[in-house]
């Protein structure tokens, strides 16, 4: 059965697609658009396709090598890889050397604290945001610098331009929200209780950002092309002939691509940015 984000054809309105292209230390590159309509948002990343509708609260993760797909909302796939995370880890405890098992239950308890501790008795980082007075002109958009500053590290460099803004103000929340609940461990969870930092976002589009992550490495994200033009209705739909399946199906039949990995499900800290959380 194929459900589909829209009841039937509508008019729409001009909707925007963004280009990107993030490249790491280590001289990895990867490529994303980003469509965005009616408070609906679609993500290609190398190896998914994350739907995203705030209009209907429902995510939709399409696995083209299998012809199938996922569709819930953001607290059912939290939940469902938060299981798949811990199973991970007990797996990784049952066959790890001894030297290395304290470690790894130390982090298996973090991890089930952390999970079952709520925002509202959880201490966040303190998070600033800094202009740095610096400015840059990026695809023909001018663009001012900011550093984004957790517990006194400076974690992101940002390029805003207030230029563009194709996210609705209240989307922000609703974004922010949403991948706090897709990945309640990630940065943006700490970023998210910043109303400086949503100020940020409300304010434009982040043309390009530097992302400094916890093994080393600094990813290097920029819009390459922006587009204003009506989006097919099609662009947010499943596909014709997809099935629907679960989330630890595709996990079991697709292992060696980690689609599943939360960096490869919607940008974090250590992907891409696309001028959002």
């Amino acid at each position: 059965m194929t459900i589909l984000l829209f009841a039937g054809p509508q008019q729409l309105k001009a909707g925007w697609v963004i280009s990107e292209q993030s490249n790491d230390a280590f001289g990895n590159r990867s490529f994303y658009t980003t469509f965005i309509q009616d408070s609906i948002i679609r993500f290609d990343k190398p190896t998914s396709i994350s739907i995203i509708n705030f209009n209907s609260k429902l995510v939709t993760l399409i696995f083209a090598q299998h012809r199938s797909y996922w569709q819930g909302t953001a607290n059912d796939l939290s939940r469902t890889t938060t299981q798949m995370a811990e199973q991970q880890l007990q797996k990784l405890l049952a066959y790890a050397p001894t030297n290395q098992k304290e470690k790894i239950k130390q982090a298996l308890e973090s991890f089930k604290k952390r999970d079952e501790t709520p925002d509202s008795l959880r201490v966040f980082p303190e998070v600033t945001v800094k202009r740095t007075g610096k400015t840059d002109t990026i695809i023909g958009y001018p663009a001012a610098e900011y550093e984004i500053i957790i517990d006194s590290v400076v974690k992101q460099l940002v390029w805003v331009t207030q230029k563009v803004k194709p996210y609705h103000e209240a989307d922000i929340d609703r974004i922010m929200s949403f991948s706090k609940a897709l990945n309640p461990f990630a940065i943006e969870n700490s970023l998210s209780h910043s109303k400086e930092y949503l100020k940020l976002l409300e304010k434009g589009l982040i043309l390009k950002s530097v992302n400094y992550t916890s093994d080393g490495n600094k990813l290097v994200t920029q819009v390459k092309e922006i587009r204003q033009m009506n989006i097919p209705v099609a662009i947010f739909q499943i596909p014709a002939g997809y099935m629907e399946t679960s989330i630890e199906n595709v996990m079991i039949l697709d292992t060696n691509n980690n689609i599943l990995n939360p960096k490869n499900l919607f940008p974090d800290d250590s992907g891409s940015n696309d001028g959002l959380p």
